[in-house]
């Protein structure tokens, strides 16, 4: 925009050149094109519009623009590239053709090179029907059937340019009867004007009545109006079903109420109000004959849910009146569930129990139908102490602690309790340690008494329980325990304490071994050679005892020499250490192994001769490197070459060689690799004894 040289003041005032004056802006005249209703797809009278250019300078005209399709525009302005000069004015005319009912507003746009453009200008219409019924639809209340109701009223217009020809007004169900105001064929409804049909509902029947209003005319455009409404009884009731939610056997449900309604402008009687269950029992507030329902009253019926058995229920609930002669019902349905858990008792109640003991307890479930049922085995069981008591999923309690514990049982949401008091732990055993035990006369030994209680603890009760013995002249046992022998033989050591008792066998022995002596002492041996030692012992009363075969054997230097059983056997050059210990005594000498070697062996007697039947006893002397000589009898490996004449065998710690028969056999003492042998000659038995039998004999003479 350009600002005149005047001032901008004078921007805002009328301009005055050669004896004109200018108006500021673009402007519309009349500032809006208002068509009101239009018949759908006819065309209206063009309207126009005057654009005036106020500026005191031309201004180019772009487009003349709009955006609904429903309006046309044809103008008598410049575009672009002429001017619309300062204070010169077109007209542009618009026409309304509604693409479709209902408001369809739009604004026409002139884009120009004016300050503050597009110039809008307001376009308004509604499309229309050519003929038209309002309200489209009739919805009429519930009425008792064979009654009428009030008239409601239908208006038609003539929205077409022309008179139109209406055949007929008519409703497709009897139910609804019209009449109207509405010219009919051969007359007209001229343009623009309206007429009225007025309806009136009388239901024929009960339920839905539904039906059509048709005015029927030339226009080519059928209005029509839904006609809505019910046909009801004079009493009915409400609702057609009451639904119960499952409900466990042996309690019965919140209420639900049954509406029976007087529909009818005069007073019901009702003769009866019933259910035909008993799990559906009625509580009824309706007036019974002669009593009167009043005209469009309500009464109602309370109805609640029992069930006698489990699954789907059933009912109906009725109103009987003397106005239909028909019982209105109402369904009744409803789950009878299985009798709910309402308590569970525990038995036996209050019960004590010794630590370490159990009680068995018992859960019994009550019902809503009053059934009882077992349910200790399926209970959840919990102690509210448990280091006083503990208690199985079974329900058997087990004191653990002197006190007091709650024991409960639950299922569910329901419980049951009772306590359960833990006394302190009894004595129920004493065991006597060292058990069974074996000491020599003269010595004595002490016993300890251990108590084993209720709750599977022990403690040495030695000092509070009574001893005795069986046999005081065995052993005798002080209070403190401590058995102390007499003589040998074996008795029983008893104890008690209240009720309970504990015992154990006592062997008093021999003497008891003071000391071993092992021979023969210092003994050097050839290598490769054995050496029996002894081993006797002497006892706490003096005698000695051979007991070589009860003690165990040692020896300090296994490479030099090992023993089993007194029998050393030499292993290498050297000296070792041989023990012998029996408990805590023991002896011991010292075994030498010298470097010596077995030479040669003789056997004694040479060449002896036996008679069949009889022995003989051999021996062997080993002569060794350095010229000494040692029995080896007991370490040598006897055989005979003829066992059918002589064996040989270790009999009694000798070698004796025994005959079988007449012949000769070479009887051989062999040690490592060195041996010797002489012959053996048996010979026939000889006599030794004759006897003469029968003994000492009578015989008469002769």
């Amino acid at each position: 925009m350009l600002i005149p040289r005047f001032g901008r003041s004078c921007v805002c005032l009328h301009l005055i050149f050669a004896g004109l004056t200018f108006a500021a802006g673009v402007t519309f005249s009349p500032s809006t094109l208002p068509f009101g209703n239009q018949v759908q797809g006819v065309p209206s009278v063009a309207k126009k519009v005057t654009l005036t250019n106020g500026l005191a300078k031309s201004i180019t005209i772009i487009s003349i623009t709009n955006s609904l399709a429903d309006y046309t525009e044809t103008n008598t302005c410049p575009i672009s590239p002429s001017t619309l000069a300062a204070g010169a004015a077109c007209t542009i005319s618009v026409t309304f053709t509604p693409t479709a009912l209902g408001s369809r507003s739009d604004t026409l746009h002139v884009n120009d090179s004016a300050t503050g453009s597009p110039q809008n200008l307001s376009l308004t219409g509604t499309g229309v029907v050519v003929v038209a019924a309002t309200p489209t639809s009739l919805p009429f209340a519930d009425r008792v059937v064979a009654t009428k109701s009030l008239a409601k009223t239908v208006t038609v217009i003539n929205n077409k340019a022309t008179p139109v020809t209406i055949f007929s007004v008519t409703s497709s169900l009897s139910d609804y009867a019209t009449t109207t105001t509405c010219p009919l064929s051969p007359n007209t409804l001229a343009s623009g004007a309206t007429c009225t049909v007025s309806v009136l509902f009388t239901p024929a029947v009960a339920g839905a009545r539904n039906g059509i209003l048709t005015i029927s005319n030339n226009s080519g455009v059928t209005p029509t109006v839904a006609l809505t409404g019910n046909g009801i009884l004079p009493a009915t009731a409400n609702p057609a079903a009451l639904v119960f939610a499952g409900q466990p056997l042996g309690t019965s449900s919140a209420a639900q109420t049954g509406t029976l309604t007087n529909n009818q402008t005069g007073a019901l009687k009702i003769t009866n109000v019933s259910s035909n269950s008993t799990e559906f029992p009625v509580a009824n507030t309706c007036p019974l004959s002669p009593s009167l329902l009043g005209a469009g009253a309500s009464c109602t019926a309370s109805v609640t849910f029992s069930p006698k058995g489990t699954g789907n229920r059933t009912g109906t609930l009725s109103f009987a009146d003397l106005a239909t002669n028909t019982p209105q019902t109402v369904a009744l349905s409803g789950t009878g569930n299985p009798a709910a858990l309402v308590s569970i008792a525990v038995t036996p109640g209050n019960l004590s129990v010794v630590a370490g003991l159990t009680k068995q307890f018992t859960a019994t479930g009550t019902y809503t139908d009053s059934s009882t049922q077992n349910l200790t085995g399926a209970a959840t069981w919990t102690s509210s102490a448990t280091g006083v008591a503990v208690i199985s999923g079974s329900g058997l309690a087990t004191g653990t602690a002197q006190g007091a514990s709650t024991i409960t049982a639950a299922s569910g949401s329901v419980s049951g309790s009772t306590t359960l008091s833990v006394t302190p732990a009894m004595l129920v055993s004493i065991a006597i340690t060292p058990p069974n035990p074996s000491f020599a006369r003269g010595t004595s030994q002490p016993l300890t008494a251990t108590g084993t209680y209720t709750d599977g603890s022990t403690l040495n009760i030695t000092a509070s329980v009574a001893w005795s013995t069986a046999n005081a002249g065995i052993a005798t046992i002080s209070s403190s325990g401590l058995a102390s022998s007499v003589a040998p033989g074996s008795t029983t050591a008893n104890t008690t304490s209240g009720s309970v008792s504990g015992s154990t066998n006592l062997t008093v022995t021999a003497a008891a071994l003071v000391s071993i002596a092992v021979t023969p002492a210092i003994p050097t041996v050839p290598l490769g050679l054995l050496q029996q030692f002894t081993a006797t012992g002497t006892y706490i009363d003096g005698s000695t005892q051979d007991i070589t075969a009860a003690v165990t054997w040692y020896s300090s230097q296994t490479a030099v020499a090992t023993i089993s059983q007194g029998l050393a056997t030499s292993m290498g050059v050297g000296s070792a250490t041989v023990s012998a210990a029996m408990g805590a005594v023991s002896g011991s000498t010292t075994l030498t192994v010298a470097a010596t070697t077995l030479v040669s062996i003789a056997i004694s007697p040479t060449a002896p001769s036996i008679a069949s039947g009889t022995r003989q006893q051999f021996t062997a002397l080993g002569t060794f490197s350095d010229g000494s000589t040692q029995d080896v009898t007991a370490m040598a490996n006897w055989t005979s070459d003829a066992l059918g004449v002589a064996t040989i065998a270790t009999i009694a710690a000798s070698e004796l060689a025994t005959s079988a028969s007449i012949g000769s056999a070479r009887i051989t003492a062999t040690v490592g690799t060195v041996s010797g042998s002489t012959a053996l000659t048996v010979t026939a038995a000889q006599l030794v004894s004759i006897t003469v039998t029968p003994p000492a004999s009578t015989v008469a003479a002769g």
